[in-house]
């Protein structure tokens, strides 16, 4: 694996290999509204996950 910080939009990015050989890449980020974002993706398959703060 190999995660990295890109200072120009503040994201953290994850590249990595699954078990079956294919490159998986995952960014993270905080978005305006103070939420987290995940945005995942492996060949042809793409999600997105938010996560909001509670309290």
């Amino acid at each position: 694996s190999i995660i990295t910080f890109d200072n120009n939009n503040g994201r953290w990015i994850h590249e990595a290999i699954d078990k079956q050989g294919k490159k998986v890449h995952i960014e993270r980020y905080v978005d305006d509204k103070d939420q987290q974002q995940v945005e995942l993706s492996c060949g042809n398959v793409k999600a997105h996950r938010r996560y909001k703060r509670v309290g």
